[in-house]
């Protein structure tokens, strides 16, 4: 299963575990392309290009 993503209340979410999320921003994959995204739109494209999937929550 790929790591999963989502969109809520305008902020990019992590899934990271069975009941749980993580500011996408705030993850150790984000800190280490911080220089390849300005916006959070911009992190979710290199996230979905690097496997992850964004899912409806």
């Amino acid at each position: 299963m790929s790591q999963q993503m989502f969109w809520k209340t305008g902020r990019l979410y992590v899934v990271t575990g069975f009941n749980s999320a993580e500011l996408a921003s705030k993850t150790v994959v984000a800190e280490k392309l911080r220089v390849h995204w300005q916006s959070e739109l911009d992190l979710a494209r290199l996230l979905m290009r690097a496997g992850y999937q964004l899912i409806q929550k």
